[in-house]
């Protein structure tokens, strides 16, 4: 009667366990969505940041034409003396130019390497969740074997 009773607790403990193996494997499946929710949403943020580099190289092309603009400009200004005080006003408004879009081209390429920086980040946190999670799996596995073993013995 006292085996029975032993059995019996031993298997109520296997269950206790189990429940607590299937509710820890649980919530770290919801994290891990959480996590790859969160990886689409930096990729999503990824393209957009990949977008604007693009447009802002777009525009830093335009202003090098312009710049050549400029340039061809100053040619004319050696011979037309009422012009020049124009022509070099013109030439530093399009610095400036190139030169914010040159910083907002920076802030852009460091906006898109934080990006990459965090999506490698989260890929090596999957990683270690999903190795966990079959570590869970495998370990759920054998606690059901052994409440399998136990009912086996208790029948």
């Amino acid at each position: 009667e006292e085996g029975r009773e032993a059995s019996l607790a031993e298997a109520e403990r296997a269950k206790a366990q189990k429940a607590a193996a299937e509710a820890s494997l649980e919530a770290q499946t919801r994290e891990l969505e959480h996590l790859r929710r969160a990886h689409e949403e930096l990729q999503t943020d990824h393209g957009r940041l990949a977008m604007r580099a693009r447009m802002e190289s777009d525009r830093t092309d335009e202003l090098s034409g312009l710049r050549a603009e400029v340039a061809r400009l100053s040619e004319e200004r050696s011979r037309q003396s009422d012009e020049r005080q124009m022509l070099d006003a013109e030439l530093r408004r399009l610095r400036a130019e190139v030169e914010v879009a040159a910083l907002a081209r920076r802030d852009a390429d460091s906006e898109i390497e934080e990006m990459r920086r965090l999506g490698e980040q989260h890929a090596m946190e999957r990683g270690a969740l999903d190795a966990e999670a079959a570590r869970l799996r495998a370990e759920n596995d054998v606690l059901v074997a052994d409440c399998r073993d136990l009912l086996l013995r208790l029948e």
